[in-house]
């Protein structure tokens, strides 16, 4: 409430313009909102450039998918496997000896 007394006679004014005055700042708060929406929205692509180039990249290049190499995998008979495996324990035994 404003700092002025109030009375019965003072106190239907001064309630008046506390209300005029509310009114008069959630007006200018709302004026502040709507330009705030106003302004252009920056879509993906802008901000993606932007991105790229402060961190040295070729813009072209960010948005491209990472590069994924190949590894196909590879198939092994049980056979194989257990060679792959009495090799592998027999380098073993050759490096504790």
């Amino acid at each position: 409430m404003s700092g002025k007394p109030l009375d019965g006679t003072n106190r239907g004014v001064s309630c008046e313009e506390e209300i005029e005055e509310r009114l008069r700042r959630l007006k200018e708060d709302t004026t502040a909102a709507d330009d705030d929406s106003q302004r252009p929205v920056t879509d993906q692509k802008a901000i993606e450039e932007r991105l790229a180039r402060l961190k040295g990249m070729d813009p072209r290049l960010y948005s491209m998918p990472p590069i994924t190499v190949f590894q196909p995998t590879r198939h092994k008979t049980d056979t194989q496997k257990a060679d792959d495996l009495l090799k592998q324990f027999v380098d073993e035994l050759k490096i504790d000896d």
